[in-house]
């Protein structure tokens, strides 16, 4: 799902750094790949026993003064979009859900704050006729 939130070069480096679980009650993973030749970071939560990856956060490092990808801690960057595992387990799961959960997991175990998502339609209001 497309997604635009700027990040400040601390934020950048605790997506790089990740998370680790220290203790059984933590059932997540944070690991980050890249940043690649674009400058593309893809942050990998995945559940700490299984390693399974639920949600992917990718983020892009903003460009320097050559409008190449710069340092990641020193220009910050950009989530441009969060993916998620769409297997038969969340075929019920809707989208703020996921939103939600990906965004509560970087807040809670990073210190990150992902922001808003792009703003989707509110369902219409269902009136009931008497």
């Amino acid at each position: 799902m497309p997604w635009k939130a700027r990040l400040s070069g601390s934020d950048m480096t605790k997506l790089l750094k990740g998370f680790q679980p220290s203790e059984m009650e933590q059932k997540w993973v944070i690991a980050a790949s890249g940043p690649d030749d674009k400058g593309i970071v893809d942050v990998h939560l995945c559940r700490s026993w299984t390693s399974y990856e639920i949600y992917t956060v990718r983020v892009r490092v903003l460009p320097g003064q050559d409008g190449k990808p710069g340092d990641a801690e020193k220009h910050g960057g950009e989530v441009f979009e969060i993916l998620y595992e769409t297997s038969n387990e969340f075929n019920n799961t809707c989208q703020s859900e996921i939103e939600d959960m990906a965004v509560g997991l970087c807040r809670g175990f990073l210190g990150v704050e992902l922001g808003k998502g792009p703003e989707r339609p509110k369902p219409p209001v269902k009136h009931h006729r008497r």
